[in-house]
């Protein structure tokens, strides 16, 4: 149960990060 919390939570950071670096992608073309 404690490694599948800790698998989740892995993979909300992985996606967080992500998404951080897509935005400043974006906010590299437009700008």
């Amino acid at each position: 149960m404690k490694l599948l919390l800790i698998s989740f939570l892995k993979k909300i950071v992985k996606i967080a990060i992500f998404g951080k670096r897509i935005k400043q992608a974006s906010y590299l073309r437009d700008g």
